[in-house]
């Protein structure tokens, strides 16, 4: 899943204090772009990806698949570069990626009032 949106740009270095975090903790993370980042900003974002099948018409067919993101926390990019903390509610699913439903953790780059993703970064949530 986590392929379905591009890698951080060349542009800008993304490291997450730790790979895993549970839920309720916060994910520290440490950037560093070659310019300026004006505009931009860092999303915690869990996707969720289901699977289904049709049942009334034409039993066992399967439903095209479909994944939703959700933004659950967010943070500018600032001039100088600073360290910053992104928080994974306590009540949110954990990672866990099955056939049907799926739960997908990532730090992701946009541009602020955009819905769309530009970059990732896998984050593993745990219980």
């Amino acid at each position: 899943m986590a392929g379905a949106w591009p890698p951080m740009p060349e542009w800008l270095r993304v490291e997450l204090a730790s790979s895993a975090v549970r839920r309720g903790e916060r994910v520290r993370v440490r950037w560093k772009a070659d310019g300026s980042p004006d505009g931009y900003e860092l999303r915690l974002v869990l996707v969720v990806h289901h699977r289904g099948s049709v049942t009334m018409n034409a039993p066992g067919q399967a439903v095209p698949e479909r994944q939703v993101h959700v933004v659950h926390d967010r943070a500018a990019l600032a001039p100088a570069g600073d360290a910053l903390s992104l928080r994974v509610p306590a009540d949110a699913p954990y990672s866990y990626a099955g056939r049907i439903l799926a739960f997908f953790w990532g730090v992701a780059l946009a541009r602020a009032g955009r819905e769309e993703l530009e970059g990732w970064t896998a984050l593993r949530v745990l219980p």
